[in-house]
């Protein structure tokens, strides 16, 4: 056959509890179920034709074999972070086989109608398949993916032999689930809405200190304070030792307080150790300014709104009353611009917070521009009764 290839790609990806029942050190066997379609021909689950299927194209391979944090088994019951709603949970894991074709039986597939539109996943190339088992001798292993987690990036081994596959996927597990299971721990006791709310990314590097790294487990002697990896450790290791242990709190406030540091700073040693740590302990963290910069802008926009329902109540009740525009609008834009600072401060951090101020801006505007138009009907009576 001119057209056959000399080499195809397979890709596979594992649940974290499913590869240890995959033997890598045997043939590739062939699916499991099968169902039987219209013309009797035996086909996989989707309606294709039945076989081990592989592609010419290596990337569209290397892509399914590639397993997406959200892949992850849970640890424990399962908690859920951010609104992308990732899991708790140990990886997925994805090889890619390089399968030399010499002596198999392999042939285009039947694809099914429906799918002709997802054909090789939309990549270039063809879809291949073997009706029968490949043998362990025609397959190479060029990638062992061991993927993310939310304490993780993923690793990728190279043209790793067969029977290296599992002791190097175990290794990794056993190092994973230790920190993993410390995460969940530190977590599982937290509202649910708390853990929905959060932006792990703002946590991730604390948390790879804590729970991969065990800065928890030293003393702050053991960090060069000079460094901005060494502060931060050492400022997780202080939390950790109050009584009670360091709080998803203590973790939010230091890493805001990290954010704010300049490189410069913390190599100058300014503020130092001792300050930092005072501040933290006052709770006048950003953390606390945050909360401030809140009940600032709550009062800016309620004083605001009280002053509008004053003036279009006044207005309402005494048409002969003359609005002062220009005092109400100097008000209105302070109001916007201290509001404005506020958000600057650190609300833009609460998404609902935000919407409620800008609400309330908005209804503030509504009111007043409604004033106007209902002043400007009325002012040609009143400038008749004035003369």
């Amino acid at each position: 056959m001119d057209n056959r290839p000399a080499t195809l790609y397979r890709g596979m990806v594992f649940k974290a509890n499913e590869y240890d029942s995959y033997s890598f050190t045997k043939d590739v066997p062939l699916p499991e179920s099968y169902i039987i379609n219209e013309s009797g021909m035996k086909c996989v689950s989707d309606g294709n034709e039945y076989g081990i299927y592989m592609s010419t194209n290596d990337l569209m391979s290397l892509n399914y074999a590639t397993p997406s944090i959200f892949s992850a088994s849970p640890i424990g019951n399962g908690l859920q972070i951010g609104m992308d709603r990732a899991i708790v949970g140990m990886p997925a894991i994805g090889v890619l086989m390089e399968i030399d074709t010499s002596g198999l039986d392999i042939k285009e597939p039947y694809i099914n109608p429906v799918l002709k539109g997802h054909y090789n996943n939309g990549y270039e190339g063809k879809e291949w398949i073997s009706t029968e088992v490949i043998p362990l001798t025609n397959v190479s292993y060029s990638k062992l993916i061991i993927g993310p987690d939310l304490l993780h990036d993923a690793k990728t081994y190279d043209n790793i032999g067969a029977s290296a596959i599992k002791p190097t996927i175990n290794k990794e597990m056993v190092e994973r689930e230790m920190s993993l299971t410390k995460l969940y721990n530190f977590l599982k006791d937290e509202p649910t809405t708390t853990l929905l709310r959060m932006n792990f990314k703002d946590y991730k590097d604390s948390f790879k200190m804590m729970f991969v790294e065990g800065c928890l487990e030293k003393t702050v002697t053991d960090f060069d304070l000079s460094t901005r990896e060494g502060l931060h450790k050492a400022l997780l290791c202080n939390a950790d030792k109050k009584e009670g242990g360091i709080t998803l709190k203590d973790v939010r406030k230091i890493d805001n307080e990290m954010r704010r540091l300049l490189d410069r700073d913390i190599q100058n040693k300014s503020p130092k150790y001792e300050e930092l740590v005072s501040l933290l302990s006052e709770d006048k963290s950003q953390d606390s300014v945050i909360t401030e910069a809140q009940t600032a802008a709550d009062k800016i926009i309620q004083d605001a709104m009280a002053k509008a329902n004053d003036i279009i109540k006044s207005a309402n009740e005494q048409a002969r009353t003359v609005l002062d525009k220009t005092d109400f609008m100097k008000g209105y834009e302070t109001a916007k611009a201290d509001t404005a600072k506020a958000l600057e401060a650190g609300i833009l951090v609460d998404g609902a917070k935000h919407r409620e101020v800008v609400k309330q801006l908005s209804e503030l505007t509504q009111k007043y521009n409604a004033t106007m138009l209902d002043l400007a009907d009325k002012q040609p009576d009143i400038d008749r009764e004035q003369e």
